[in-house]
């Protein structure tokens, strides 16, 4: 670290590696991280820079895992001589191998970084401009035994994001009685994202990662480059035709992986790929965000304050998935969704009370357009997800329904029902959040509060779009988005603060309704084409969910360096008539934590600078419901399909009572100037 202060100029930047090399190859996983800032200033200009990056060369398999290692290939050991069906003969290359080096394991590698720039710029007293960027990167290879001697099936992941916003903070005025600021920003955000195999050559490059460290982009076999996410690959997803994988869907026979022979480490037969291949998923997501905000707060005296906001943003998603050879649970779209939010909140103090109340709107446009078809002569609209295969569909314009059919058209002609209504966009959604609170204060040690809040949550866009270009002949098992609305909740509070000497009791009481979770739900829909009800997996806004609960925590301090804490915690969930699986009826924890200091005179200072600190954990094993098939001796088992019979009713079994102590020793340890620590670092201690 090294500071240079200047008059009205300051420069220190900050370094730091922690690697654990020292355990070599039997107890390390070649993991490195790298830690940079930089901080500076001169007259109203300032500067901040940070970067972390770390590397990892190999995954961990588990406990034990140098007791049961991955073989490596080391050249050939010899070479067979193969007849060949009809006649003929060819070389078969047998591989050496050897055991990869203790715990560490090839292909496996990952890497990540995040990047910090900041220049601040300060106008007059008052005022202040920024520029932020960031930026992050996380890669990594996707560690496959069975295919490791056949380079064209590994594939790996890259994703990486850049962000650049400009911020406007300052004070509009300010007089006696009146304090008014404001703050506004404006960001251009990207998120990318590729997932495939990689190209082989690309692969020989990083076999070996120095450090783990994998900076330099990964290449891959297909990237958006090779294989564009545009309107024409959105065109061909509709029309089932043309450019849908980067491979020719017609003849997939060619792509297939060869395993010929035992030429593998444990002469298995048909397992370890050998030639041939890809033929994995790809997937290419391309997201850009452009977010406006503006935020004005004022002050008016000492007991009320007010605030009014709104974010705009506008989204551009471009995203594909598919198996290379086949079309299943694949998707492909483009679209441009709309986000909007106005709100306000007003606090007020008067006394030893303080009330709260805030109004927030939302609103959302998917943008998606999904396959509709004519119910009736009504001209009633009903989804089903053809397009291709729906009655009347014309690939020469996707998005038109059937000749001579419109939609809004009354009386509708019968010829029309059951044909294709063209693509139909989603409406709009918004939605009200109202929140109100208040705290008084009711003597100097207790303090009591209650407070009720509604919030809506926009749905996981990647759920709204799911499937809506896929076709319902060509996929399989495919789950498939709708036009969902917010998933909403509302919580409601009361509870209580008490001072007693170091020791501080709060307790709470509450209450919470969800309302409109996303679930995937088979439900019967009618399809035109078969003239049939069939059952699809659609992700809708589920039932609501409902729980109950009571928290207590007691705090107490330990001289001026420790503080040890025990709570306790109750929660009563109902979903669906049953407990929600996610909750854990009772949970007690508790924990301590001190440090001594450099001067401690403990043991003739022994115990200088040590830290301990220990948690514990009890809690009740999570709700599951008992399934059988039916069969005699199958009570208590599950096969991962819908229960058809239940031994009592649904997650009324309880898993066993979780378990868990960690514990965190430390030393400092100080040479001249500089402090080393050293560390033992528990997890699960009692197993």
């Amino acid at each position: 670290r090294r500071a240079i202060p200047e008059g009205g100029r300051h420069l220190s930047a900050t370094g730091g590696w922690a690697t654990d090399a020292i355990f070599g190859t039997g107890g390390g996983l070649d993991f490195n991280r790298v830690t940079m800032a930089v901080d500076g200033q001169a007259g109203r200009l300032s500067i901040n820079l940070a970067a972390v990056g770390e590397g990892q060369g190999s995954e961990r398999l588990g406990m034990d895992q140098n007791a049961s290692p991955v073989y490596l290939s080391a050249g050939v050991d010899t070479v067979v001589t193969v007849n060949q069906p009809g006649g003929g003969t060819s070389s078969v290359d047998v591989l050496k191998f050897v055991p990869s080096p203790g715990i560490r394991i090839p292909a496996s590698a990952t890497s990540n970084y995040s990047l910090l720039g900041r220049v601040g710029y300060q106008l007059g007293e008052h005022q202040r401009l920024e520029i932020t960027a960031l930026g992050s990167q996380l890669q990594s290879q996707v560690f496959d035994y069975l295919s490791l001697y056949d380079l064209p099936s590994l594939g790996a992941t890259r994703d990486w994001s850049r962000v650049v916003t400009g911020s406007w903070l300052g004070k509009l005025s300010q007089r006696e009685g009146l304090l008014l600021s404001a703050e506004a920003h404006l960001s251009w955000q990207t998120d990318r994202a590729t997932d495939g195999p990689l190209d082989p050559s690309g692969e020989l490059s990083i076999r070996d990662p120095f450090g783990g460290f994998l900076l330099s982009p990964l290449h891959f076999r297909f990237d958006a480059n090779t294989f564009p996410v545009d309107d024409h690959l959105v065109n061909d997803f509709r029309t089932n035709s043309g450019r849908r994988s980067p491979y020719d869907l017609s003849n997939t026979a060619q792509y297939q992986p060869i395993a010929q022979y035992r030429t593998n480490p444990y002469g298995l037969g048909a397992q370890f790929l050998e030639s041939g291949g890809p033929i994995g998923r790809l997937t290419l997501s391309q997201e850009d965000r452009v977010v406006g905000k503006a935020v004005l707060d004022g002050r008016f005296g000492s007991g009320r304050h007010f605030r009014l906001g709104a974010e705009v943003v506008k989204y551009t998603i471009d995203y594909y998935s598919s198996g290379l050879t086949s079309q299943a649970m694949s998707d492909a779209y483009i679209e441009s969704p709309r986000r909007l939010a106005v709100y306000g909140d007003y606090d007020i103090t008067s006394g030893q009370t303080m009330l709260q109340a805030g109004l927030r709107y939302d609103h959302f446009s998917s943008g998606a357009e999904r396959p509709y078809y004519f119910a009736d002569t009504l001209g009633v609209l009903r989804w089903f997800p053809r397009i291709s295969t729906m009655n009347g569909f014309s690939p020469a314009n996707p998005t038109a329904p059937a000749a001579g059919c419109t939609p809004g058209q009354r009386p509708l002609p019968v010829a029309c029902v059951d044909q294709y209504a063209g693509l139909i966009e989603d409406g709009g959604h918004s939605r009200l959040s109202p929140r109100f609170g208040i705290s008084q204060e009711v003597s100097s040690r207790l303090t009591v509060r209650g407070s009720i809040t509604w919030t809506a949550q926009m749905p996981d866009l990647s759920a709204v779009y799911q499937g809506v270009n896929t076709d319902f002949n060509v996929t399989n098992n495919q789950a498939y988005g709708s036009n969902v609305d917010f998933e909403r909740s509302v919580v409601g509070e009361i509870g209580g603060h008490y001072l007693l000497g170091r020791t501080t009791l709060d307790a709470a009481l509450w209450t919470r309704k969800d309302q409109g979770a996303l679930a995937t739900h088979f439900t019967a829909w009618f399809d035109p084409q078969s003239v049939s009800n069939i059952a699809l997996p659609v992700l809708t806004n589920g039932p609501d969910r409902t729980a109950t609960g009571l928290d207590l925590l007691a705090t107490r301090t330990i001289g001026p360096r420790g503080l040890v804490w025990l709570s306790y915690s109750f929660v009563h969930s109902d979903y669906f008539s049953a407990p929600f699986a996610e909750t854990r009826a009772h949970t007690v924890t508790a924990a301590i934590l001190y440090q001594t200091g450099s001067a401690s005179p403990v043991l003739g200072g022994l115990l200088r600078q040590v830290g301990v600190y220990a948690d514990a954990r009890v809690a009740s094993g999570t709700p599951y419901t008992s399934c059988f098939s039916g069969l005699p001796g199958d009570a208590g088992t599950f096969s991962g399909e819908p229960c058809g019979f239940t031994t009592s009713g649904p997650n009324t079994a309880n898993l066993p009572t979780l378990k868990l102590v960690d514990l965190r020793l430390s030393k400092g340890i100080s040479i001249g100037r500089t402090t080393l620590t050293a560390f033992v670092d528990a997890r699960n201690l009692l197993n």
